[in-house]
């Protein structure tokens, strides 16, 4: 369990394509490696990983296909970094939002909107199914960043990001088209199901 904080980045450093799953290295920073451990849990651009080798700064990870199919991961070449966060513990208090890094879907960014300290990202999921899901002033996690959704349309949404979140994000330098991990609110997808399933089956009473 993850709050969407993000404690900093990691550079890309090898991919190993093996049968079934692909290895992915990459290096992290002094900082967040002190208290790692094989099979620790790593929020990698949102998505919940396992540490499988750690050499000095150097952390791998397995990436089934599944993930690989479902994730930004797909898109990451050499060099790129990922925003990373570790698990939460019990004395820790929680800063953004729960967060559980289970990506259910991506999305494109479709503006970028830049001036001085205004940041804001307007995006598009590549299934529109889960647009019933976003609401105005609810939380999403994007690349693992516990965010607030400020502007909502039909078929795309806006978050808009602090000075501070940039700094210790990717955000900055992401581009028009590129692609990025969703997490939504698990509560609100409970919530949603839960009323659809409803009026549905009292629907079908009334029709019976």
């Amino acid at each position: 369990m993850f709050n969407g904080i993000v404690q900093g980045t990691a550079k890309l450093s090898s991919i190993e394509i093996k049968n079934n799953y692909r290895t992915y290295t990459f290096y992290f920073p002094n900082n967040i490696i002190k208290n790692l451990s094989l099979g620790s849990s790593i929020s990698s651009n949102g998505c919940c990983l396992s540490i499988v080798k750690i050499n000095k700064n150097y952390i791998s990870f397995d990436i089934i296909n599944e993930t690989f199919n479902k994730t930004n991961f797909k898109n990451l070449n050499i060099g790129d970094s990922i925003n990373i966060e570790t698990p939460l513990t019990l004395q820790d208090g929680i800063s953004g939002h729960l967060v559980s890094g289970h990506v259910i879907c991506t999305a494109k960014i479709i503006n970028i909107k830049y001036n001085l300290d205004n940041f804001k990202l307007y995006l598009k999921l590549n299934n529109i199914y889960f647009m019933k899901y976003i609401f105005i002033k609810n939380f999403i996690s994007i690349d693992g960043v516990s965010l607030t959704i400020s502007e909502l349309k039909s078929n795309s949404f806006c978050v808009s990001l602090i000075p501070d979140t940039l700094k210790r994000t990717i955000f900055l330098h992401k581009k028009v088209d590129d692609i990025v991990n969703i997490e939504i609110d698990n509560n609100i997808q409970t919530i949603v199901d839960t009323t659809e399933k409803f009026i549905k089956d009292h629907i079908s009473d009334i029709i019976k």
